[in-house]
């Protein structure tokens, strides 16, 4: 299949201009490519809680944290690395952006459906690092 005459997903001309442009945008390579950068984002967050962790445990004692915002950051650290961080990044990235390329298809199965995947798992992923400044309490399983 050629796909030479088809246009790049830089050049995409939608009714969307700007970011809208692209959280909007149905290309299994624009969707693919906000899966990468969300979950670079997240990484750099959950390094930061890991950094915050190991600040408090350079000294004997009280350093930047009492022990009960410790185990909530471990917890955040552990549930942001694992769930937003592997888990989704093999398969979002590589399966959205390179699987359809690889078959010769012009996209995915269902385009909306993979942008609602990605719109997902931006609010879970809100949802799990707002629940640390949530209601007073914060998730203290350690």
């Amino acid at each position: 299949m050629d796909n030479s005459n088809l246009p790049s997903y830089l050049e995409y001309k939608g009714k969307y201009k700007g970011i809208f442009a692209w959280i909007f945008s149905t290309d299994h390579k624009r969707i693919g490519l906000l899966y990468m950068y969300s979950i670079m984002a997240f990484f750099v967050v959950a390094a930061v809680l890991g950094l915050l962790m190991k600040f408090e445990l350079i000294a004997p004692g009280k350093t930047i944290m009492e022990a009960k915002s410790y185990n909530a950051v471990f917890t955040l650290h552990g549930i942001t690395m694992i769930f937003l961080v592997v888990v989704p990044g093999i398969p979002a990235i590589l399966g959205n952006f390179f699987l359809p390329i690889l078959i010769g298809a012009k996209d995915v199965f269902y385009p909306r459906l993979n942008l609602l995947s990605w719109w997902l798992y931006i609010i879970g992923a809100v949802i799990a690092l707002s629940s640390q400044f949530m209601n007073g309490e914060s998730p203290d399983t350690g």
